[in-house]
């Protein structure tokens, strides 16, 4: 282990520097230096040992601290955890969160908590620059230190946090302050029901929930349950995507609420968009028995009209459930243990996803 303050912590600084989120994109050959470049002997880091997992990364997310974790980082946390006795408390160095509108900052001479922020933003989700973990007798806390979190856990709920990265588990653990801690697992590898391919990233793959808090059981005729970034969405503008949802949404509602005998469904939407605008659709649903939908749901959905998302092409997949769905867990979820698998009632071949070609296959268009 090395001790380091971490990238994010200069660049946070340079942000700061430049009132600029998250970080300038241009150099300043006469800027000043940046004193936490170089580390800071009176920063929590200094006395602690310290891990860099690169693309980790840790939010508050309103009253959640969520740290993130790619599945190859559960044996690289692990192996060095094995270094230290146990119980030990050490910082764990995190990288931009891709999704976040704030960052923290600190730097020498900060005596409060400061951060930077997109224009406009409300500060929703916070990135971390660090998170900490140590055992304690007096109950769980998650405390803001610095630029970076401090979680104290007791010895029982400690060792639960080091099981998870072991088994590449989620862990939610309730604390006796401001906000909980989870940690969950960033997708790295997703076989795509809708195009029987298989895809991988070293960095992970985006995903976003909704952002309201209504319930897939709240008896919508069709509730939008999430996306998957396959390519491309980085570079498109967020009100003209928010309008293309939109319309996706609209004639999914439309095709679905004429349906009244189709419930306890998932509907997984694959949306390729190529640079010149022309937009295809491919689909996947399960159980198996709805299959015969597909076809007409596709020509249903290649008869709307979408705004442009230039500029290069866009892949993304949606999932939709209908009147509750399978309450089966995401496609894109890092795998389902087989406890889980036993806890929820379901055979395997209940979370398989069929399209028109069969499971795996695709519909040729």
């Amino acid at each position: 282990m090395k001790l380091r303050c971490g990238s994010l912590r200069l660049l946070s600084n340079l942000g700061l520097m430049a009132h600029y989120f998250p970080w300038p994109p241009w150099t300043d050959l006469d800027r000043p230096a940046v004193p936490a470049a170089h580390g800071v002997p009176d920063s929590v880091l200094s006395r602690l040992p310290v891990l860099e997992v690169p693309w980790a990364t840790a939010c508050k997310e309103g009253d959640v601290l969520r740290v993130r974790f790619l599945p190859r980082h559960g044996d690289v946390l692990h192996n060095a955890s094995l270094e230290l006795e146990p119980g030990t408390p050490r910082a764990i160095l995190m990288d931009l969160e891709p999704a976040a509108d704030a960052c923290f900052v600190w730097g020498p001479g900060t005596r409060q908590s400061e951060a930077i922020a997109a224009a406009g933003s409300r500060g929703r989700s916070i990135a971390a620059c660090f998170v900490a973990f140590a055992e304690s007798e007096d109950g769980n806390e998650v405390r803001q230190v610095e630029d970076g979190f401090f979680c104290f856990l007791t010895k029982d709920e400690f060792e639960r946090f080091e099981t998870c990265l072991v088994n590449r588990e989620t862990l939610h653990v309730s604390c006796n302050s401001e906000c909980d801690l989870a940690v969950d697992w960033i997708c790295d590898e997703f076989e795509n029901p809708c195009d029987g391919k298989r895809y991988t990233s070293s960095t992970g793959f985006r995903t976003f929930e909704p952002a309201n808090q209504q319930s897939p059981r709240d008896g919508a005729a069709v509730y939008p349950d999430g996306m998957f970034c396959l390519m491309g969405l980085d570079d498109v503008d967020a009100s003209t995507l928010h309008l293309f949802l939109k319309a996706i949404d609209a004639r999914m509602r439309g095709f679905f609420e004429s349906r009244g005998d189709v419930s306890g469904v998932d509907i997984l939407l694959q949306v390729d968009v190529d640079a010149g605008g022309s937009v295809r659709f491919r689909a996947a649903v399960r159980p198996s028995e709805w299959h015969a939908l597909l076809p007409e749901l596709v020509r249903s959905l290649k008869s709307t009209s979408y705004p442009a998302l230039l500029p290069r092409a866009v892949g993304f997949v949606e999932l939709f459930t209908v009147r509750g769905g399978t309450g089966l867990p995401k496609p894109w979820r890092c795998s389902m243990s087989l406890r889980e698998l036993e806890d929820s009632g379901r055979s395997r071949s209940e979370l398989a996803w069929t399209s028109d070609m069969g499971q795996w296959g695709h519909r040729k268009q």
